[in-house]
């Protein structure tokens, strides 16, 4: 979708990816066919395009040096995605300044779970430090801590964080250029799936905050990114705990949350991390509604789907309804194969529609 909108824009794009059936090979001719973990593939790709950016915070951050050093603009640095990619370097970075964050402590040993539930009043969030997502990563343990319940890796490669009992879970959208140009996007609320803690709906703006909470949200999401010497487009999610917002994660790439800007937005995501990027201008932000809600279309099963027979039925429920369709391969359980967008005057009215549109996707 990235790749969509730099070519809107007049720009050629190259991708990198050992898939030559990926989603973005099949909006662009130009694939380097190599890992995207791959040094010598990041080096050929450096060669090729004058910017390097991503959709996901796992490359190597050694990998992107290399390809600074032949010239190419990369953004998000490698510095910024080495604090990022790294979920403990982030929590320290965030405290450092002054940001409100949780409770957190490095592990040197499984052991250490005992003294730590015990001060914290005996609910510890396992956070594993690299490449959690989606509900990944994740694990909730309560003392007495039951061994057989921990990770079989290594106590080192995760770290404990204080239990919020949080309200809801809120996310903005920032972007921040070269130049110091920023542009936030409203406050939105996710709401995730209960088997499995995947984001399942997104409303923006979100409901029942006032103009003094938006705000406020948008400068703790404005500070996050300049905490990391973030340059591009970075997901903030956020807790909401009885009108308090504290950090939960930043992701330096276009974000879930942020989909309904296709349909919704003055300026979809995509395109704005293609600006920031490039350090053009920033668009502006505000909604092309009162009301926006992005369903995820999370495949049900395994196996294959009648894509013709689903976007006949869920346009015939809903002809409004905006479907984004990814170009994955196959159904996984769980994986998100696309998203619909819904414009709306009210909240619970849209939600309804977005709802029983995907429902009318599935059943086809």
């Amino acid at each position: 979708m990235s790749a969509q909108a730099a070519q809107r824009m007049g720009l050629r794009v190259v991708i990198l990816d050992s898939d030559p059936d990926c989603p973005a090979a099949q909006v662009t001719s130009q694939l380097i066919p190599d890992n995207w973990n791959s040094p010598a593939g990041t080096c050929e790709l450096a060669k090729q395009a004058s910017t390097l950016t991503l959709e996901n915070e796992w490359a190597n951050p050694q990998n992107l040096l290399l390809a600074r050093e032949l010239g190419a603009v990369v953004l998000p640095s490698p510095e910024t995605l080495s604090i990022i990619g790294d979920k403990l370097a982030q929590r320290h970075v965030f405290c450092g300044h002054g940001l409100p964050s949780p409770r957190f402590q490095a592990l040197n040993s499984w052991d250490d779970l005992d003294s730590i539930a015990a001060s914290w009043n005996s609910t510890v969030v396992l956070k594993s430090r690299h490449g959690g997502y989606d509900g990944y990563g994740v694990k909730i343990v309560r003392a007495p801590i039951d061994k057989r319940e921990l990770p079989s890796s290594p106590a080192s490669e995760w770290f404990a964080e204080e239990y919020v009992p949080f309200d809801r879970e809120l996310a903005v959208m920032v972007s921040k250029n070269s130049a110091g140009e920023t542009s936030v996007y409203p406050v939105v609320e996710s709401r995730q799936t209960t088997d499995g803690h995947r984001c399942d709906v997104v409303i923006a703006p979100a409901p029942g905050l006032s103009p003094e909470q938006s705000v406020e949200a948008q400068r703790i999401s404005l500070s996050a990114v300049d905490a990391v010497g973030g340059i591009g487009l970075f997901g903030i999610e956020l807790f909401d705990a009885n009108g308090k917002f504290i950090v939960n994660e930043i992701a330096p790439r276009p974000h879930n949350s942020g989909h309904y800007t296709m349909d919704g937005a003055r300026t979809s995501q995509f395109e704005q991390h293609i600006r920031a990027v490039r350090n053009l201008a920033p668009g502006p932000t505000d909604l092309l509604a009162t009301v926006v809600v992005m369903a995820n279309l999370l495949a049900p099963r395994d196996g294959d789907i009648d894509l013709q027979k689903s976007l006949v039925s869920v346009l015939r429920v809903d002809p409004s309804v905006h479907v984004h369709w990814y170009g994955k391969q196959s159904l996984r359980n769980g994986r998100k194969m696309g998203h619909l967008n819904l414009l709306g005057k009210d909240f619970e009215s849209t939600l309804a529609r977005a709802v029983g549109a995907r429902d009318a996707f599935w059943k086809g």
